[in-house]
């Protein structure tokens, strides 16, 4: 007798459908959860490499500088220092033993690194409307920037006396990201107990936050590093 094979009734052809429109959604939502997990960690790793990169050149100014005016010292965006010069071949007076600053009687160099923002971002308006300080509103605004170091040939900080402008660092938002009641500061002059002074410090604490965004849909990406900064030569 011979046996008719007349394929898939529709019934198992739909229940396979089923089955692998399952397998294959499961699969691209592995597949996109990945790639955004890999897309977040780049970008955290750039915004960390920007932050080190940017505390390290300014590290080494600062360890061995004269603090000079922290500006203002609470809600601090600015930082002029005095670094040691050579004079005569001597970084210090060999009669007196005092250390030669720069632009003194514009032997050296007098700088200043400077949060200039070049935008705001306001979380009301924004295209996405994101939380981007994470503090469960969308009400908050923040300056963005860069942070710029100038060099002087004298204290005075004007345009006669400028001999040098140099970018550091892009992305940098500032404003209350920590939702403490106060903007926070990006550098501040502290003595050996950690408090905020003006004048007396042995320390230098630099705090900065960068931010970056992946896309509309993609949660934006903060990230803050602090560092301190034991003065090799206090006030």
């Amino acid at each position: 007798m011979k046996t008719i094979n007349s394929g898939f009734t529709l019934l198992e052809v739909i229940i396979v459908m089923s089955i692998l429109t399952v397998m294959i959604g499961g699969a691209m939502t592995i597949i996109f959860s990945a790639q955004q997990s890999f897309d977040e960690g780049s970008m955290t790793s750039f915004l960390e490499s920007q932050a080190t990169r940017v505390i390290d050149v300014m590290k080494d100014d600062i360890s061995e500088c004269l603090v000079m005016t922290p500006t203002p010292a609470v809600t601090c965006t600015s930082l002029s220092i005095k670094v040691p010069v050579l004079v005569s071949g001597n970084y210090w007076n060999p009669a007196t033993g005092a250390v030669y600053w720069g632009a003194n009687a514009n032997q050296g160099w007098h700088i200043t690194y400077k949060f200039v923002p070049t935008g705001v971002l306001n979380e009301a308006v924004a295209t996405d409307r994101k939380d981007y300080n994470k503090d469960k509103d969308i009400t908050d605004s923040f300056d963005i920037g860069e942070i710029v170091k100038y060099v002087y040939s004298a204290d005075s900080e004007i345009a006669a006396n400028l001999q040098e402008t140099v970018k550091l660092c892009n992305d940098i938002m500032y404003g209350d990201i920590n939702n403490d009641g106060a903007n926070d500061p990006i550098f501040t002059l502290r003595d050996k107990d950690g408090n905020i002074v003006t004048s007396g410090g042995n320390r230098v604490r630099i705090n900065i936050w960068l931010g970056g965004k992946l896309g509309a849909k993609q949660n934006p990406i903060i990230i803050n590093t602090t560092t301190t900064i034991l003065l090799m030569n206090p006030q």
